[in-house]
């Protein structure tokens, strides 16, 4: 992805602190939740914005996503 995007995903402070919780390891969008006082809906579109950006990834392990960066 270009600048922007990366520029637009980490201009944001949730954004950064979900990177922070997936430097060392892989949660699930609700493990992720867990830390944040905010919807579901919220969270996703977070997540999505990390995602459009290259810096997060998503894999899918049984019936479980895992994000990580």
């Amino acid at each position: 992805m270009g600048f922007p995007e990366t520029f637009k995903a980490l201009s944001d402070p949730v954004r950064r602190e979900i990177l922070i919780l997936l430097k060392d390891k892989k949660l699930s969008a609700g493990d992720i939740g867990k830390h944040f006082d905010m919807t579901g809906a919220t969270i996703s579109y977070h997540l999505s914005q990390l995602k459009k950006a290259g810096l997060l990834f998503e894999t899918k392990y049984k019936n479980l996503h895992l994000l990580r960066n």
